[in-house]
């Protein structure tokens, strides 16, 4: 619960501020990867935030994206988030998806039809 009420309470933060603060407390959960943490903040606002999990990572990566983070909360940098926020508003744009949510479904189909090691 501890990181749902930080999500929602960082609120009248932007994207980043947000997601700095989910990401100090799925630090502390023990078995919580990166992966739950963005799932939980596309669902909060899909038109913010892309999920980051290997998936997506691998098809990014595909689509000739660089550089693209290990999805490892442990490893991830702030920064290193809003350039995949920065790559997935550049899908979003180019294939007039709706939002981040649409932009994984994407990826998804890319990984699995296309990038899947």
């Amino acid at each position: 619960m501890e990181l749902l009420n930080e999500i929602k309470n960082s609120q009248n933060q932007p994207p980043i501020g947000i997601f700095a603060a989910g990401l100090k407390i799925a630090k502390k959960i023990n078995g919580l990867g990166l992966n739950v943490l963005t799932e939980i903040l596309m669902t909060y606002d899909p038109d913010k935030f892309p999920v980051l999990n290997k998936n997506s990572a691998s098809s990014l990566r595909y689509l000739g994206f660089s550089p693209v983070p290990e999805p490892d909360k442990k490893t991830i940098t702030i920064e290193a988030y809003e350039k995949v926020r920065n790559y997935t508003k550049q899908i979003i744009n180019i294939g007039d998806f709706k939002n981040h949510a649409h932009c994984d479904v994407f990826l998804s189909y890319i990984y699995w039809n296309e990038a899947k090691d």
